[in-house]
């Protein structure tokens, strides 16, 4: 008798599923649901390249570096403040 797997086996079309997470990272969906799973997300800040940009699940932002395999906070602000001020004193 043949070995029959528990796994169902499912063809994968890997453009689509590239396309999918595509559209969800631009939307801001796929980051939301990260966070929603207690995920800390990193990523750089257009506005302040020098530095990483740290946000927590209970979605705090704040600026920063890394040092010896952990994040150094440099800059914790309410981040809607932040940009908006930055933005009018770049324009």
């Amino acid at each position: 008798m043949p070995h029959e797997s528990k796994f169902v086996t499912k063809n994968l079309d890997v453009l689509a599923l590239s396309e999918e997470v595509e559209r969800d990272s631009q939307s801001g969906k796929l980051n939301r649901e990260l966070l929603v799973q207690g995920q800390t997300l990193y990523g750089k800040n257009s506005l302040f390249p020098e530095y990483f940009e740290r946000i927590t699940p209970d979605g705090k932002k704040s600026l920063g570096y890394w040092r010896n395999y952990e994040f150094k906070q440099v800059i914790k602000t309410d981040w809607q403040i932040l940009s908006s001020s930055v933005i009018k004193n770049v324009r």
